[in-house]
């Protein structure tokens, strides 16, 4: 579960945004996902930024598969680096 308030999405977009510019998260071309982000734009607010529907033209293009690639920038980078797995000895163990 991941709400989409602006407290939580605007660390996430900010976050997925530095990965890009830095080069850490690339487009393989995906179509549906390349539209998705050409139909999203930057919103900034007193709580930080966010993504939000592109105003002029066809303003019922998605943004979905951005919205969703945010989330999921934002969730793989908590995951700790070396989670245990159960039932398995971790090298330093051995």
């Amino acid at each position: 579960e991941f709400p989409q308030s602006p407290e939580r999405m605007a660390p996430a977009t900010t976050h997925t945004y530095e990965q890009i510019v830095n080069g850490v998260l690339a487009h393989d071309g995906d179509p549906v996902l390349a539209e998705h982000v050409a139909a999203a734009v930057w919103k900034e607010g007193e709580r930080g930024r966010a993504l939000s529907k592109r105003r002029s033209g066809d303003g019922r293009r998605p943004i979905d598969a951005c919205v969703a690639m945010v989330m999921a920038c934002w969730e793989l980078d908590q995951i700790p680096a070396a989670v245990p797995t159960p039932g398995y000895l971790s090298l330093s163990e051995v």
